[in-house]
């Protein structure tokens, strides 16, 4: 492909948003699992081992019908991956469910028999790897089990949110294809250590140093698919002291889409100019133009005032916060990433 026709991944690699890591990650991450599947291929089952060769190809025809902006038709084979790493799982030395047994229930004409056999092997896996019930019956299904997403997604220019819909048609399709290749590397390296080959875990990215690659894709999908609502804000306590131009302490409590809460404690007499407070939205939107943030001040008291932070709601996708929310090596549960943001400040 030529610069003047350049796949999506270029131009992703071309941004100076955090999403400009997308493309080496799941690049990173293919090459570990086409290196480790094929160390798997040995010790597998004449029955287990096209189920894996089969979720290998299918991942990689995701990635590159997404390298060329097809990430939301390629998100539909997902599922049917899932389903394969199950079957590996399922039939694993540690689970032990009879592989002739499923592939018999799946030929069978019956519909009904097929689909209890696919929710008892999606069942057996999720002892082993709970994220792929999470994708599978969660996320892929909430946002891909009807016909109508595959309509062509027309963004109009005009829109004020344009950014924020640009973004997500093209972004959420990467991390989830990311994720589901996460669930094909933890089945190979369970089968590789049956069989008394270690590997190495998927670390990856240019931030300067080291960190886990999932916990930054976990992280952007936090924020990509709103979890961080008004209502289920990210919890922060951050409290701080001796700050420049301030007098008091400045605590940081929540952080949702579209703002944040800030409280300044300490003499009424000492209330700051509220511009001033704009700065601290670097712990949530990175270096945003400050111009478009609003400050207001929703309490007042003897001790102290609490103020409230507003920004255009597609910063949270377009900002850098999740580069730095990515670096805390706290590990999340799926969903729950950011509620340890804290401990990043606190290094």
């Amino acid at each position: 492909m030529t610069d003047k026709h350049p796949t999506l991944f270029q131009e992703i690699k071309k941004s100076e948003l955090w999403y400009r890591l997308l493309p080496e990650l799941v690049d990173s991450e293919h090459k570990w699992l086409i290196e480790n599947g094929r160390k798997v291929f040995g010790f597998l089952s004449d029955n287990q081992r096209p189920y894996l060769m089969t979720a290998i190809t299918l991942w990689e025809q995701a990635l590159s019908a997404s390298s060329n902006g097809n990430g939301n038709f390629a998100a539909y084979s997902l599922r049917s991956i899932l389903e394969r790493v199950a079957f590996l799982w399922a039939t694993s030395q540690e689970i032990g469910l009879d592989p002739e047994a499923i592939i018999s229930a799946y030929e069978s004409n019956n519909k009904k028999e097929r689909r209890q056999t696919t929710d008892s092997i999606i069942d057996a896996s999720c002892q082993k790897d709970s994220d792929i019930g999470v994708l599978y019956d969660e996320m892929l299904s909430r946002y891909y089990s009807h016909l109508s997403h595959l309509d062509v997604i027309t963004i109009d220019e005009a829109n004020k949110n344009k950014n924020k819909l640009k973004s997500g048609s093209q972004i959420l399709p990467l991390l989830l294809l990311f994720d589901v290749g996460n669930c094909i590397s933890k089945v190979i390296s369970h089968l590789l250590k049956e069989n008394s080959i270690e590997t190495t875990p998927f670390t990856g990215g240019r931030t300067g140093h080291e960190f886990n690659a999932v916990d930054y894709v976990r992280a952007a999908t936090y924020v990509m698919c709103e979890k961080h609502s008004r209502k289920k804000a990210i919890k922060l306590g951050i409290l701080f002291n001796n700050v420049a131009e301030f007098k008091g302490q400045i605590g940081i409590i929540d952080i949702y889409r579209g703002g944040m809460e800030v409280y300044r404690y300490g003499d009424s007499a000492d209330k700051p100019e509220v511009d001033k407070l704009k700065g601290f939205s670097l712990f949530a939107i990175g270096q945003a133009n400050q111009k478009r943030i609003v400050v207001e001040l929703k309490e007042s008291t003897p001790k102290g005032e609490k103020y409230l932070l507003r920004w255009p709601k597609e910063w949270d996708i377009t900002s850098t916060a999740i580069g730095m929310i990515a670096r805390n090596p706290q590990k999340y549960e799926l969903f729950d990433y950011v509620t340890e943001f804290v401990k990043l400040f606190k290094k």
